[in-house]
């Protein structure tokens, strides 16, 4: 998908708005998703936590709009535990 917006707010850290409306603010690293960050879907679902190459990655906390959270560890954008 295209974006639409790409700014970048200080060294390694973006603000990421893609064409379905999403929006990702947090640390960048050869283009993708790395690091530190919280990712924001137009359904309300929110995460906040870890990435690795694009993808959840390590401890994080994902808020869904039905107000389930779900607190733990994700391995390539899956809850291991």
């Amino acid at each position: 998908a295209s974006d639409i917006q790409f700014l970048y707010t200080k060294k390694g850290e973006v603000m990421k708005t893609y064409s379905n409306g999403d929006v990702f603010y947090g640390e960048f690293y050869n283009g993708r998703r790395h690091g530190y960050g919280v990712y924001c879907w137009t359904n309300g679902d929110i995460w906040y936590g870890r990435y690795k190459d694009g993808y959840r990655n390590g401890y994080g906390m994902l808020i869904k709009s039905g107000n389930m959270i779900y607190y733990g560890k994700w391995v390539g954008d899956s809850k291991v535990e």
